[in-house]
């Protein structure tokens, strides 16, 4: 369980505030607003757009907060696709490793970020200690952080799979990589 605690925050952006809902998640108080939840394109998107926008939910904290296991209930629970982020910088440091070449060397690392794809590391054991400590080295670099960004960004717009929405948990998703995204753990 969630330690007796039971309760959890939704932030639900509207136009111009948050509608902040508080909800027993024991009892399922809240499964019919997430499941109603609607994509607001803006004004211009309107215009142009033929097809809704993704719905988008970011967990954002730091390490060990147990914002992946709650992503992962979120993401199976309405069919969404899943992107824990700290798994890209992980597959990042991965193949800067793999061919030789030293994390701190911030043109390579960002160029690898730059072309970063998950396929490139289905098969890594990206979660070794060695990887881990490259990680943190790749995650400082500011062209590692906007490589990377894009990606994410691609993955809440447009979740693989033809799904109709994303989770996606990390650092700064709420107020980085998804600002506008519909509904925001913290």
């Amino acid at each position: 369980g969630w330690g007796g605690c039971g309760l959890v925050f939704f932030f639900f952006k509207q136009k111009t505030a948050y509608e902040i809902y508080q909800c027993d998640w024991s009892s399922d108080v809240c499964s019919s607003d997430l499941l109603s939840l609607q994509s607001r394109p803006t004004s211009a998107d309107s215009q142009t757009a033929e097809k809704p926008l993704s719905k988008v939910i970011a967990l954002d904290g730091p390490a060990a907060s147990g914002k992946g296991t709650l992503s992962r209930l979120i993401s199976n629970y309405y069919g969404f696709a899943y992107l824990d982020t700290g798994t890209l910088y992980r597959g990042v440091a991965w193949l800067l490793l793999s061919e030789g070449i030293d994390p701190a060397d911030m043109a390579k690392a960002a160029k690898v970020a730059r072309s970063f794809s998950v396929e490139q590391i289905t098969n890594a054991n990206i979660r070794t200690p060695e990887v881990g400590a490259a990680a943190s080295v790749v995650a400082a670099n500011p062209g590692v952080r906007a490589g990377l960004l894009e990606f994410q960004r691609r993955f809440a717009k447009t979740p693989p799979g033809g799904v109709t929405g994303a989770v996606l948990d990390g650092r700064d998703i709420g107020t980085v990589v998804c600002p506008d995204a519909a509904v925001k753990f913290y």
